[in-house]
């Protein structure tokens, strides 16, 4: 007998959260993000802070990979902090969908300048 996957129970008899297709969303717009963030120029530009120029070579493509990964990053990071709080103070012992929602919301307002701009590479 199989389970539908909204029928799934963890041992405390509580629905299981399918947090799949939220995940899909928050790492697809966080890649959006970081290729096309204004902020990404940013982080390039002051990349003899971050980079290890020591033993990586000082190329733009790699240097604009890795702003590129430090933007998408934070950008998921932060938009994460309102998710936590809810949870927190929701007194959710673990994520729930409200709070995949909130995330994802979240990173759609804060990607939106990076949407904007990959639409208009289009």
């Amino acid at each position: 007998m199989s389970m539908k996957p909204a029928d799934r129970r963890d041992g405390d008899g509580e629905p299981v959260v399918v947090a799949e297709p939220f995940l899909f969303g928050i790492l697809g717009l966080g890649i959006i993000n970081g290729i096309f963030s204004p902020f990404t120029g940013f982080v390039f530009l002051v990349n003899p802070f971050w980079y290890p120029s020591t033993f990586l070579p000082v190329s733009a493509p790699f240097i604009f990979l890795f702003a590129s990964l430090i933007t998408s990053t934070l950008t998921i990071m932060v938009a994460g902090v309102p998710a936590a709080l809810y949870e927190r103070f929701a007194n959710a012992g673990r994520t729930n969908t409200m709070s995949l929602w909130i995330w994802v919301s979240t990173l759609a307002i804060l990607s939106m300048p990076a949407v904007i701009r990959a639409f208009g590479a289009l």
